[in-house]
């Protein structure tokens, strides 16, 4: 953290904008009271489920927050074996199309008032592929189609479900192959 604090006042008198994943010290309404000082420059990414209260409730705390969840854009789950035995928080496999239909901005609908303001509380979205499933071999399959439809969501958030993106994803799919 200190660290942090002093490259503020470097030769170029940046201020970084730490990112700071979803953790313990993010999980209460009251995460402003552990970070200290560092909070306000904060920037956190919410890798919980799509279905939690999470990104509303830091949100409502002033954080800016980039959405990661795992049940949807986690494009390394599902192949079970890296996390356990058998079933866990990582399985089944997301296709493309639960990439697809993981709308940020819908899941909170109900939950949280999503005027103007709040929404540009959330900054984007990122897809994971962590390194320790991937490989020359299969980190083509790993991240498409599930990333085209991930950046389509983000990109322009369209109301359809999948299936309107269904012939889009196919002819994407037609040129990744050939």
């Amino acid at each position: 953290i200190e660290t942090l604090h002093k490259a503020g006042q470097g030769e170029f008198n940046m201020k970084p904008k730490p990112i700071l994943w979803t953790s313990t010290l993010t999980d209460t309404k009251k995460s402003k009271e552990k970070l200290g000082s560092l909070a306000d420059d904060l920037i956190i990414e919410y890798w919980g489920d799509s279905k939690s209260e999470g990104i509303p409730d830091l949100v409502a705390e002033g954080y800016k927050v980039i959405v990661a969840n795992w049940d949807a854009w986690y494009l390394d789950c599902g192949g079970g074996w890296w996390v356990g035995e058998g079933n866990n928080w990582c399985s089944p496999y997301k296709d493309w199309r639960a990439a697809y239909n993981n709308r940020p901005y819908e899941g909170l609908k109900g939950n949280w008032t999503l005027d103007a303001e709040a929404k540009k509380s959330i900054l984007g979205g990122e897809g994971c592929l962590w390194s320790e499933t991937i490989n020359p071999d299969n980190v083509e399959g790993r991240l498409w189609p599930r990333g085209a439809a991930i950046a389509e969501r983000r990109w322009t958030d369209p109301d359809e479900c999948w299936l309107s993106a269904n012939t889009r994803q196919q002819e994407n799919t037609k040129r990744d192959i050939s």
